[in-house]
C-alpha cells in the first residue's frame, strides 16, 4: 500500500514546506506529460501547415472545456476522501472513492457518446472555413471516443492525490506520454510501415495514450498497493447520502468551468475571428504558457490536499500552514517560468513552427503572457485552498465575474474595437487574473472556508 499524506506529522512551517514539495513535484512533472500531450501533437502538426495547427487550435479548447467542467467530479470526489483521510475513517473515504468512480464512469460514457456525434457542430461554433472544420472535427471526434476511460482516469488520479499519493499518477504518465510521442511520430508521418495519417493520426495516437492512462490509474486504485484501495464490494458502500457527499461539492466545482471555460470559448471565438494565421500563433503561444498552468494546477491539488485533509482532523492552523507555504513555493516556480517566458519568447515559439510570422506573433504573446504567472500562482493555491475545505461555491462566482466582466468583453474591446488584435486578447488575461487573485484574498482573509462540514 502507498504511503499516505499524515497530516498531524506536521509540526511547523518548515515540516509543511517539506510537505508541499514532496507532493507538488510528482504533480508538476505529471501535468508537464500531460501538456506534452499537447504540445508534442502541436510541434508535429505544426509541420504539417497552418490548416492543421488551426483545427488543433480550435479542437483544443474545446476538449479542455470539456475535461475541466467533468473534472468537477473529480474535485468532489478529492475534498470528500481527503477529508475522510484526515479524519481517519478508511471505511468512508473507500465509500466516497467509489462513488466517484461510478458517477465517472456514467457521465463518462455520456460525454463519449456526445462528443463523438457532435464533434462536426461544435467546431464549426468556432472556425468556418470548410478544410480547418474538416481536420478538426475528424481529430475531435477520435479523442473523445474513447473518453469515458480517460474520464475514470482523471478520477482515479484524485482519490491518489486526495491520500497523498502523487506518484502513482506521475509514473503512470510517464508510460502514456511515451506511447504519445511515439504514436504521433508513427502515425502522422507513416513511419515503421504505418500509413501517413497527418493530423487524424495524432489524434489516435493522444486517445490510445489518455485511455492506456485512465486503464493504469483504475487498475491500480483496485489493487492493495493503492492509498485509498477501492474492492468491488466497495461500490455496496454508495448510498445517496456518499452521492450527495460528491455532488454537492460537485455541482458548483461543474458550474466554475462551465462559466469560465464558456467564457474562454468564446475567448477563442474572438481570436478565431482574426484568421488563420492570429489563431494559429495563439494555438502556439498557448501551448507554451501551458507550462505555466501546469504549475499553477500542481500548487492548487497540493492546497486542497493539505486543507481537506487538516480540516478533517481538526487542525485548522495546518490549513492555514498548508496555504501560506504553497503559495510561497508556488510564486517562486511560476515567476521563474513568467521570466523564462519573457526573455526567450522567439526561441521557445521556433520549437513550434519555422513560419517568421507565426513566431513573431507568438513570441508577443508569451512576453504578455509572462505578466499572469504570479497572479495564477496565487489564485489557484487559493482556489484549491477553498475546494480542500468544500467551498465549491467561490471559485465558481469569482470565475464567473471575472470571465465575463473582464475577460472576453475586455478582450473584444481591446482586441477587435481598439484593433489591438492579439496584443489586446493577451493584456486581458493578465487583467483577468489579477482580479480573480484581489477577490479571492479578501474572501480568504474572511475565514468562513475553515468551517464548512462536508
Amino acid at each position: 500500500m502507498a504511503k499516505a499524506l499524515k497530516i498531524d506529522e506536521i509540526k511547523n512551517s518548515r515540516d509543511m514546506r517539506k510537505t508541499v514539495l514532496s507532493l507538488v513535484w510528482p504533480i508538476i512533472v505529471q501535468n508537464f506529460l500531460i501538456t506534452l500531450f499537447f504540445i508534442t501533437d502541436t510541434m508535429m502538426v505544426g509541420r504539417l501547415g497552418e490548416v492543421a495547427l488551426s483545427a488543433v487550435g480550435i479542437a483544443g479548447p474545446i476538449l479542455w472545456s470539456t475535461s475541466m467542467v467533468l473534472m468537477a467530479v473529480g474535485i468532489g470526489t478529492m475534498a470528500s476522501v481527503a477529508r475522510a483521510v484526515g479524519e481517519g475513517d478508511s471505511k468512508k473515504a473507500e465509500a466516497n472513492a467509489a462513488t466517484g468512480l461510478l458517477i465517472s464512469l456514467v457521465g463518462g460514457i455520456a460525454i463519449s457518446i456526445l462528443g463523438t456525434v457532435f464533434a462536426g457542430p461544435m467546431v464549426r461554433l468556432f472556425m468556418t472555413e470548410t478544410d480547418v472544420v474538416l481536420e478538426g472535427e475528424y481529430y475531435f471526434a477520435i479523442i473523445m471516443a474513447p473518453f469515458a476511460l480517460t474520464f475514470l482516469g482523471m478520477v482515479a488520479s484524485s482519490i491518489l492525490r486526495a491520500a497523498g499519493d502523487t506518484r502513482t499518477p506521475m509514473l503512470v504518465g510517464i508510460v502514456s506520454n511515451c506511447l504519445n510521442i511515439v504514436g504521433n511520430y508513427v502515425l502522422i508521418f507513416g513511419k515503421f510501415g504505418f500509413p501517413e495519417m497527418g493530423l487524424a493520426g495524432a489524434g489516435i495516437a493522444t486517445a490510445l495514450s489518455r485511455s492506456l492512462s485512465g486503464l493504469l490509474l483504475l487498475i491500480h486504485v483496485f489493487s492493495s498497493r493503492s492509498a485509498v484501495r477501492i474492492r468491488f464490494s466497495g461500490f455496496l458502500l454508495v448510498t445517496k447520502e456518499t452521492v450527495w457527499r460528491v455532488v454537492k461539492i460537485s455541482i458548483p466545482a461543474a458550474i466554475e468551468p462551465l462559466f469560465v471555460h464558456s467564457g474562454f470559448l468564446m475567448f477563442t471565438k474572438i481570436v478565431a475571428v482574426m484568421g488563420t494565421t492570429a489563431m494559429a500563433a495563439h494555438r502556439v503561444a498557448i501551448g507554451i504558457e501551458s507550462l505555466g498552468f501546469m504549475a499553477g494546477d500542481a500548487f492548487y491539488m497540493v492546497a486542497a490536499t493539505i486543507v481537506g485533509q487538516s480540516l478533517g482532523a481538526n487542525r485548522k492552523d495546518l490549513a492555514e500552514m498548508g496555504t501560506r507555504e504553497s503559495m510561497k513555493v508556488g510564486l517562486m516556480v511560476m515567476s521563474l517560468a513568467g521570466v523564462v517566458f519573457l526573455v526567450f519568447p522567439g526561441y521557445l515559439a521556433r520549437m513550434f513552427t519555422d513560419d517568421l510570422n507565426l513566431v513573431s506573433l507568438a513570441a508577443m504573446c508569451l512576453m504578455l503572457g509572462a505578466i499572469e504567472q504570479p497572479f495564477m500562482a496565487v489564485a489557484d493555491v487559493f482556489k484549491g485552498a477553498f475546494q480542500g475545505a468544500g467551498d465549491t461555491k467561490t471559485p465558481a462566482i469569482v470565475g464567473a465575474i471575472s470571465v465575463w466582466s473582464i475577460r472576453v468583453p475586455v478582450a473584444y474591446l481591446l482586441a477587435v474595437v481598439f484593433g489591438l488584435g492579439l496584443a489586446g486578447v493577451w493584456i486581458t488575461t493578465a487583467l483577468d487574473w489579477a482580479l480573480r487573485t484581489v477577490i479571492f484574498f479578501f474572501i480568504y482573509r474572511r475565514g468562513k472556508w475553515k468551517d464548512i462540514k462536508i
